[in-house]
């Protein structure tokens, strides 16, 4: 049984306030990379493993202490199974992230295990278009306080 629930979103912010957030796409809409604990994981270890788990392990740089030293935020909030989630707002302006993004699908498709295919796409989206997009239901709540971080960080 899971104690907690943790993940992670990507952010690129760029000149003008040209802001892309990373999301993966299920069958139910487009989301966080995110999930349940395993054993004795911390929120932070949760995170990583279920982004790495859910990017197909493109972002080899991401570990603990790039989550450290990056994050912008932690929206803290609870599933509606009642476990407590930390979602990890981490800023990803100084990586070359295109080309990585590109491997998304050959990793997939070399993935045997059907848990870590749980996403079927991703793609850096800019805020607009993210209200266009058909979230996840469980990521609607927490997208308006992910919204205000940013906006609050533009600012900065």
């Amino acid at each position: 049984m899971t104690k907690h629930s943790a993940g992670i979103i990507p952010i690129i912010f760029k000149e003008n306030h040209d802001i892309k957030i990373l999301l993966g796409k299920e069958r139910q809409g487009w989301s966080s990379f995110s999930g349940g604990s395993e054993l004795n994981e911390d929120y932070i270890e949760t995170a990583i493993r279920e982004f790495n788990e859910e990017t197909c392990y493109i972002y080899k740089f991401i570990d603990k202490k790039y989550v450290e030293d990056n994050v912008i935020d932690i929206v803290k909030s609870t599933t509606p199974s009642g476990k407590q989630f930390h979602l990890y707002l981490i800023d990803f302006t100084n990586e070359n992230v295109e080309e990585i993004t590109k491997e998304f699908e050959t990793n997939r498709k070399k993935m045997n295990n059907i848990y870590e295919k749980e996403k079927y796409d991703i793609g850096w989206f800019d805020l607009e278009r993210i209200l266009k997009l058909k979230l996840r239901n469980c990521f609607y709540k927490d997208f308006k306080t992910i919204f205000r971080i940013i906006i609050k960080n533009l600012k900065k």
